[in-house]
């Protein structure tokens, strides 16, 4: 018997939540990297210009190291937007799962139940009433 709902799903919907703010705490980490190398980069730039052509190669670096942390922040945007939310999870299981024909079992399996119970509870009725009959 196959399972309704995988339990890969199930168990990707266990962390989906903890991976997303996992990327977003590297995201904000990316960015304060980004901001330091930033800084470094304007304070170099901004030195006594005899020294510039001696600090140019300090200067190259931090534009590759700016770079680089401009493609890990994309990178982290990317994965911050594509893992879905626990919420959307769900919705998308529900959305793949609901169907008309089990709308119909539900609603034929709910009919049953319902006919069942009224049965009972007249059956209860029918038993109140005739041991009061009995009594008296």
């Amino acid at each position: 018997m196959e399972p309704i709902i995988s339990p890969w799903a199930i168990y990707f919907l266990g962390f989906a939540n903890d991976l997303n703010i996992i990327v977003g705490i590297a995201l904000t980490i990316a960015i304060v990297i980004l901001v330091i190398f930033v800084i470094v980069w304007a304070v170099i730039e901004c030195d006594d210009k005899e020294k510039q052509e001696a600090k140019e190669k300090e200067l190259t670096e931090t534009r590759k190291y700016i770079v680089r942390t401009f493609y890990i922040i994309a990178i982290i945007i990317f994965l911050y937007v594509a893992v879905p939310s626990k919420q959307t999870i769900i919705s998308m299981i529900v959305a793949k799962n609901i169907t008309i024909s089990n709308l119909t079992k539900a609603v034929d399996i709910g009919k049953e139940v319902k006919n069942a119970v009224k049965n009972d509870i007249i059956e209860i009725i029918k038993a109140i009433t005739n041991q009061e009959s009995k009594k008296e």
